[in-house]
């Protein structure tokens, strides 16, 4: 005859619930929930390193596990996975607010240099063996 909801009275301790997670569709879970974790850390690993030396990043993967039972001690036990990747960092850029409304990437109180074209006059200037200038003397 097969056990019961009752028969867990005669049990002296409850089960693993690793041993349970273990068994859940045959490993498929588990297997699963590995997946996703190590893909996760391999996200944060990766998106720290871009942040620099000091770099920190987070995730999240979050297991729901669902369990639904009747009278005659019958079960369906379902899991959910849900992955929550690392934030991309995204670059800012200095922009200013012009009085008419639109943005310049330009500070607006820097002088204009107004750089032009200069032409060098051509200059034999002594060089030494490997062929750098000298000092003139």
């Amino acid at each position: 005859m097969g056990k019961t909801l009752d028969d867990s009275q005669n049990e002296p301790a409850p089960r693993s619930f690793a041993v349970m997670l273990s068994n859940l569709a045959d490993g498929v879970a588990v297997s699963e929930m590995d997946r996703e974790f190590w893909g996760l850390t391999k996200a944060i690993l990766q998106d720290a390193r871009t942040r620099g030396d000091s770099g920190e990043s987070k995730g999240k993967i979050q297991i729901t596990i669902s369990v639904e039972g009747n009278a005659k001690g019958e079960a369906d036990i379902g899991w959910d996975i849900k992955v929550t990747p690392p934030k991309k960092q995204r670059l800012k850029a200095n922009a200013w607010l012009l009085k008419s409304g639109n943005v310049t990437f330009e500070v607006p109180r820097q002088l204009d240099l107004g750089l032009r074209a200069v032409d060098a006059p051509a200059q034999n200037l002594p060089a030494d063996s490997e062929g750098r200038s000298l000092p003139a003397t």
